[in-house]
């Protein structure tokens, strides 16, 4: 009985070894599942870094394409805004008689801003400008702007000197050297170059602008634009008669902020009312231009025939 159990003990301890074929040393199985298992956590690394390595290439060629795609919009829209530009340029031209000078509209941006103020699309904004425009108004009809003026340059003048003498008399009794406190302001250039030829340049535009589209209604280019001007002077200086100017002004200031949120709430009931008064001016319009043609036509008629019969001119011409 012992023999056979000192059988089977031998037996299993020699299970547990291995005998390697090429050295002949004997090779625990322990140590090869370790090694196995090693390889096999190396293997699923380098998988786990390919992957990686291919996410990170495919995300690298995304970013590529989306940049590369934002760029063609952007050259998309940088050639139709050329387009566009060069399109109106050419309608310009085309309804524009050669020789004649144009000049682009120096106050779109200012449009655009005050169409934002009226329109309350920033309530903060658009009541500071509301509240300090009557205020201004209010305020001049008590004291003028010339005595405004006056009084701050004196205050301020008085201010500055309170202040400097101030300071030297304390730099004078801690004994140290006098400097003047508005030493840095003193040596600082006051204006830019750049800057004021810039405004002056926008100035100048501004102003040309503004005679040219009043050289074209006093010109009469159009002559229902020349006959709406008329009735717009006429009826400003019925209205001054009135009103004063400060009355008038405030009255326009308060109807710029409220007219314009009454007419985006209403806006088909006025559009329907005003497509009717713009039928009607324009019927009057029309008829007003019938009327100075036919008669301006029978004088050169007229001057014509009299240039004939004086023997200044023959029928031909």
């Amino acid at each position: 009985m012992e023999d056979q159990v000192e059988s089977n003990s031998s037996f299993n301890s020699d299970s547990d070894k291995l005998i390697n074929s090429d050295s002949g040393k004997p090779v625990n199985v322990s140590d090869v599942e370790q090694v196995s298992q090693k390889e096999k956590e190396v293997k699923e690394a380098m998988e786990k870094e390919a992957k990686e390595r291919e996410a990170k290439e495919k995300e690298a060629k995304e970013l590529a394409k989306e940049a590369k795609q934002k760029e063609v919009n952007e050259l998309a829209k940088v050639a139709k805004e050329a387009k566009e530009k060069e399109a109106m340029e050419t309608k310009k031209r085309e309804a524009t008689p050669t020789g004649r000078k144009e000049i682009n509209n120096p106050f779109e941006a200012a449009t655009s801003k005050v169409s934002h103020l009226v329109h309350w699309e920033n309530p903060i904004h658009s009541g500071i400008v509301l509240a300090t425009g009557l205020s201004v108004i209010i305020y001049t009809s008590y004291y003028s702007l010339i005595s405004t003026y006056f009084a701050l340059i004196i205050s301020l003048l008085g201010l500055n000197w309170i202040i400097v003498i101030g300071k030297k008399q304390f730099q004078a009794l801690s004994s140290t050297e006098y400097t003047n406190p508005f030493e840095s302001l003193i040596d600082k250039q006051i204006f830019e170059r750049a800057k004021i030829e810039k405004y002056l340049n926008i100035f100048v535009d501004g102003v040309e602008f503004l005679l040219l589209e009043y050289q074209k209604v006093i010109l009469v280019e159009d002559p229902s634009r020349t006959f709406k001007f008329i009735v717009f002077l006429y009826s400003l200086w019925t209205i001054l008669g009135w009103f004063s100017i400060r009355t008038l002004a405030s009255i326009v200031l308060v109807l710029g902020f409220s007219v314009p949120t009454i007419y985006r709430r209403k806006q088909e009931f006025f559009d329907e009312k005003l497509n009717k008064m713009r039928g009607i001016s324009n019927s009057y319009c029309e008829r007003a231009t019938g009327l100075l043609k036919q008669h301006t036509k029978g004088v050169v008629e007229k001057g014509r025939n009299y240039a004939v019969t004086k023997g200044w001119a023959t029928k031909e011409e």
